[in-house]
C-alpha cells in the first residue's frame, strides 16, 4: 500500500549531512516502514470506531445500518456527476430510513483519481433522498472557486441569476435544461441558499444528493446534517409542486 523510494530516503538523509553505513540504512528504512505500519493501523482503527458509532446510532433513532453499499454505486453513476468520477468508488456506513416524505440514505462516499504520487482520495459524507412525486430536472451545484469563475469566462456553462449576485458568486449552478433549472430555483431557495456553509446538490428525477465537498460528518453531526438535507428537500418539493 505504502511504496517507499529508497532514492529519496537517501537524498533526505545525505541532506542532513550524517554519514550512513549500510546497517545505519536499513535501520532507516526499516523505521519508515515502522512508521508506515503505525499510519495503517490507526486509519484502520479510526474506521473501525466510525462504523461502530454510526451502528450505535441508528439503533438510538430506528434507522436500518449496513456497514457496505457499494452495489448502490453502478445504479447511482448514470445520475450523478459525483459517482461518475475517479475509480476505486466504495460506500461505507449506511443508515437507512423513511419518513412520509422521503426515503433516506445517509453514508460515506470514497473515490480516487490521478494515479501513484499523483493520486487523491476524496471523502464525502452523503444524504441521499427520494421522493415520489418529485420530477427535478438534472442539475449540479457546488461551491465555486476561482478556476471556474475562469471557465464561465471562456464559455464553460454557469447559470447565474443577476438579482441573487450573492447566490451566483458563491455556487456554480449547471444543467442540461437551464429554463426548468431556473424555475427550480426559486427567489426563496435562492435566498436560503445564499446563507450558512457552502454545500453541494445534484439532482435528477425524484432523486436528490446532499453533501459537502470533500467532507466527512462526525457521527455527532449525523442530526444536524439529516436536517440541512431534509430542509433542501422540503424547499425543492414546495418548489416543484410535490
Amino acid at each position: 500500500m505504502y511504496g517507499l523510494d529508497c532514492s529519496l530516503v537517501l537524498a533526505a538523509v545525505a541532506g542532513t549531512g550524517i554519514p550512513v553505513s549500510e546497517a545505519g540504512f536499513s535501520y532507516v528504512i526499516l523505521a519508515f516502514l515502522g512508521f508506515g505500519a503505525i499510519i495503517v493501523f490507526l486509519s484502520f482503527q479510526y474506521e473501525k470506531n466510525r462504523t461502530q458509532k454510526f451502528k450505535e446510532i441508528a439503533d438510538q433513532v430506528r434507522l436500518s445500518f449496513e456497514e457496505k453499499g457499494d452495489g448502490w454505486i453502478s445504479g447511482l453513476e448514470n445520475q450523478f456527476p459525483l459517482f461518475s468520477r475517479g475509480r476505486s468508488k466504495r460506500i461505507r456506513n449506511v443508515l437507512r430510513g423513511k419518513t412520509k416524505n422521503a426515503e433516506i440514505s445517509i453514508f460515506d462516499y470514497r473515490y480516487v483519481t490521478g494515479g501513484g504520487r499523483n493520486s487523491s482520495t476524496h471523502k464525502q459524507s452523503v444524504i441521499l433522498l427520494q421522493s415520489e412525486g418529485m420530477e427535478l430536472p438534472a442539475f449540479a451545484m457546488r461551491p465555486e472557486n476561482i478556476f471556474h469563475k475562469i471557465g464561465s469566462t471562456l464559455g464553460f456553462q454557469d447559470i447565474d441569476f443577476p438579482n441573487h449576485p450573492t447566490f451566483s458568486n458563491k455556487y456554480l449552478l449547471q444543467g442540461q435544461d437551464e429554463h426548468l433549472i431556473r424555475d427550480l430555483f426559486s427567489r426563496e431557495l435562492l435566498k436560503f441558499l445564499e446563507k450558512g456553509t457552502p454545500i453541494c446538490l445534484q439532482g435528477c428525477g425524484n432523486r436528490l444528493l446532499y453533501f459537502r465537498h470533500r467532507k466527512r460528518i462526525k457521527p455527532n453531526e449525523l442530526k444536524e446534517f439529516l436536517e440541512g438535507g431534509m430542509e433542501i428537500l422540503s424547499r425543492l418539493q414546495n418548489a416543484s409542486g410535490v
